[in-house]
């Protein structure tokens, strides 16, 4: 597993529109041109990013172009409309494929180092205990928007952090689904979802790869 910086500043330069996908499906050579474009302007940052891989179904960490992590982008309760609908919804009608994440939220985890002894450890290291912490998620959602998400399910069993606030979360995106919200829910291995989840921040840059 690998661990990268957990602070990832914001991508600030632009990537450049790149031309509508033909209604086949199929990216001409001017959309392919862009799209590498693109994801050369995230190689030539230095900084890690998310590259949300539809065509080969991967979920991968890029840095400098180079997968530095990677794990099966394993699609459950979603149908292939459920991942077209996501996929519209993150280019804009093709306008981009980088998004900064908006924002984490962690439903429920399973405990594997107790608070007390973290204290403890943070302390004598002199370390924030909050990047000690090895929780391992039962459950996260990530937010490009808050109408543009994923879900992210690992197979234990956790607690939630806080019932109120999973329920005042689910709410939300209930009452935004007819307005376009789009989620799509992925299952990740218990240490993939840990890996992913500390690698995630607001800020992150995610690239779609899309048909």
């Amino acid at each position: 597993m690998v661990m990268l910086i957990l602070a990832v500043g914001c991508h600030k330069r632009e990537a450049e529109t790149p031309p509508a996908i033909p209604s086949g499906g199929a990216l001409s050579p001017e959309v392919e041109y862009a799209r590498l474009r693109t994801e050369l302007s995230l190689a030539d940052s230095g900084q890690p990013y998310l590259v949300l891989n539809v065509p080969d179904t991967l979920l991968e960490v890029r840095l400098k172009g180079t997968p530095v992590w990677t794990t099966r982008l394993d699609l459950i309760e979603s149908d292939r409309g459920d991942l077209d609908r996501f996929t519209r919804k993150f280019t804009g009608g093709s306008k981009t494929w980088v998004r900064p994440v908006a924002g984490l939220h962690l439903f429920a985890a399973q405990e594997k180092t107790p608070d007390s002894v973290l204290a403890i450890v943070s302390e004598a290291l002199n370390v924030k205990k909050e990047l000690l912490q090895r929780d391992v998620p039962e459950r996260f959602r990530i937010y490009w928007s808050e109408s543009l998400m994923m879900d992210v399910v690992s197979e234990i069993e956790g607690r939630p952090r806080s019932t109120l606030a999973n329920r005042v979360i689910e709410a939300r995106t209930a009452l935004r689904k007819p307005f376009g919200a789009a989620r799509i829910t992925v299952r990740l291995a218990p240490d993939d979802a840990l890996t992913l989840h500390r690698l995630t921040e607001p800020g992150l840059a995610t690239l779609l790869l899309h048909y």
